[in-house]
């Protein structure tokens, strides 16, 4: 059998129950910018991006009923420092989102939250450990960086399936390439 080509994840569609609400959390407090916006398939479809070099990351369309179940687990957002994590944190903080969920995962540094239509938001920072996953402690911004950074770290070690990072993705290359 064919193994699937080596493709990058690069956008995310979701049926929403009110467009105007959701561009303009994207837009507000994500800081995306809309590409296009149009009447589609008897509603309205909109494109979302942050980066010039992909002309949508998010696709909005409308038709999901209102009171409906969120079928989406999450979408998250690496992040290239933790200083971008704990400004996420305190953005969606002072923007008065309704949940927030700050957590050490041991192998990454995560912030939740839920956009008005109730999709799970993450932004993360991975670090350089691997532990078996879920793993789930309260991440307590009122600390340090230094302080997070320490706790992570001797939590990890001291869970039973702790490995460098390195050496679990140079075991996961291995099964990989069988």
């Amino acid at each position: 059998m064919a193994k699937f080509p080596n493709v990058a994840l690069r956008h995310v569609g979701m049926y929403v129950t009110d467009m105007d609400r959701i561009v303009d959390f994207y837009v507000s407090i994500l800081g995306f910018t809309v590409t296009d916006r149009a009447p589609y398939d008897g509603g309205e479809i909109a494109f979302l991006s942050r980066d010039p070099n992909e002309h949508h990351e998010i696709v909005l369309a409308t038709g999901r009923p209102a009171g409906s179940f969120c079928t989406v687990n999450q979408i998250s957002f690496r992040a290239e420092s933790f200083a971008d994590v704990r400004a996420t944190y305190e953005l969606v903080t002072a923007a008065k989102v309704e949940r927030i969920d700050p957590i050490d995962h041991g192998n990454a540094l995560s912030v939740y939250f839920w956009d008005p239509d109730d999709n799970r938001l993450e932004v993360y920072l991975p670090t350089p450990w691997y532990v078996a996953q879920p793993n789930r402690t309260f991440l307590d911004f009122s600390l340090s960086d230094e302080e997070i950074f320490a706790a992570n770290e001797q939590a990890c070690r001291a869970d039973p399936t702790f490995r460098p990072l390195a050496e679990w993705q140079a075991d996961f290359d291995a099964r990989t390439k069988q």
